[in-house]
């Protein structure tokens, strides 16, 4: 009974009005509370992760300049080896003629030996 009688009474209504209007800002203001903790947690986020893309974004720089390197080194070990290959295919022709003048010189005293 005590709400009917506010509700006719014009200063009944208006404190309940008030009063309505004070609960909503209130709300608003819990949730607009909220809302900002939820932005700076947010933001907090956001800038840990630009700090973990930053330091990543270095460490692939880091290892793209260790991949550059190490195929520079595998270019110049593909080269020395060539030249290896070049070097031993030599020493096998060279070895090749020494052994045919040693051969054709045992021919030359083992004739001698035979006369």
């Amino acid at each position: 009974m005590a709400n009917n009688r506010h509700s006719d009474d014009p200063m009944g209504r208006m404190e309940i009005s008030i009063r309505n209007t004070q609960d909503g800002i209130q709300r608003l203001f819990l949730h607009s509370a909220k809302h900002e903790q939820a932005i700076e947690s947010l933001q907090k986020d956001v800038s840990s992760l630009q700090k973990d893309v930053s330091s990543l974004q270095k460490d692939v720089s880091s290892l793209q300049q260790d991949v550059s390197s190490l195929q520079q080194d595998v270019s110049s070990l593909q080269q020395d080896v060539s030249s290896l290959r070049e070097d031993v295919e030599t020493l096998r022709q060279e070895t090749r003629e020494r052994f045919d003048k040693i051969e054709d010189t045992l021919a030359i005293i083992v004739n001698h030996l035979q006369k």
